[in-house]
């Protein structure tokens, strides 16, 4: 999945998830990377999607439940 610049991601730091805000959207050798603004103010630069080996990383299904929950949320208000 490739996501745009303001989107909602849910996003793993140390093992511990948090939500975000894509800012920017780069392209590396052999997929994209992302700059994530926490809901907390701080800055995450090259985040990979799915990459379990790295620190920090996109919880892409995580993501998925989250934004369905939110959509959810809102069409019943």
């Amino acid at each position: 999945m490739v996501y745009v610049s303001g989107s909602t991601v849910v996003f793993s730091v140390f093992d511990t998830l948090k939500v975000g805000n894509i800012v920017e959207v780069l392209v590396s050798k052999d997929s994209f990377v992302y700059t994530i603004k926490s809901e907390e103010g701080k800055v995450y630069d090259n985040v990979p999607i799915d990459a379990q080996t790295s620190e920090v990383f996109i919880h892409s299904t995580a993501t998925r439940v989250f934004n369905k929950s939110n959509q959810s949320g809102e069409q019943e208000v």
